[in-house]
């Protein structure tokens, strides 16, 4: 994992501390499809809830989307100037999310479906926040219950989260519920 560190940013990040009192923000330097990975992974460790930048040198909406699917506070492309990485980062302390408007507007027009979490596995997830049993839910998805069980292992894991308990505060997180 790649990590952009400059002077103006560690003196911009002296000035500002989050929520929690500390001066860290990860940027994660995200090249290739694969990048999505350590930002979850990132995203996944952090525990202490520390905002995320993303850099990318893609122009591409969708990428950008799984990006903060994966965790990512904001995404913005690498080539942008030093003030508005650091403008970004304030933001992000802040818990504002910076978005180019194009990607903006294709997360606008695509929902949830940017997310990577279809609209049956975010019902799945409204309905054990409503404290449903994976018994009780697994005829209403049409799943054995074994079955349902597997599927929700897989959604956690795609969120970034261990349990149902996580995941659920993850799907909050990301508003998706």
């Amino acid at each position: 994992m790649a990590l952009f560190e400059t002077a103006g940013l560690h003196a911009a990040l002296a000035e500002t501390s989050n929520p929690a009192g500390s001066h860290d923000c990860y940027i994660v330097l995200v090249r290739t499809s694969r990048g999505v990975g350590e930002v979850r992974e990132c995203a996944a460790t952090n525990v202490a809830n520390t905002p995320l930048v993303a850099l990318t040198d893609y122009r591409d909406a969708d990428l950008t989307a799984d990006v903060l699917g994966a965790g990512a506070t904001s995404v913005l492309p690498i080539d942008t100037d030093e003030d508005l990485v650091i403008a970004s980062i304030r933001l992000a302390l802040a818990g504002i999310s910076a978005l180019e408007t194009p990607t903006l507007d294709w997360v606008m027009q695509n929902g949830f479906a940017s997310t990577g979490i279809s609209d049956a596995e975010r019902q799945w997830l409204t309905h054990l926040d409503d404290g449903l049993t994976i018994g009780q839910l697994a005829p209403i998805a049409g799943y054995s219950e074994r079955s349902l069980y597997r599927q929700l292992n897989q959604l956690y894991h795609r969120l970034g989260a261990t349990d149902r308990t996580s995941a659920i505060s993850e799907a909050r997180r990301r508003n998706l519920l």
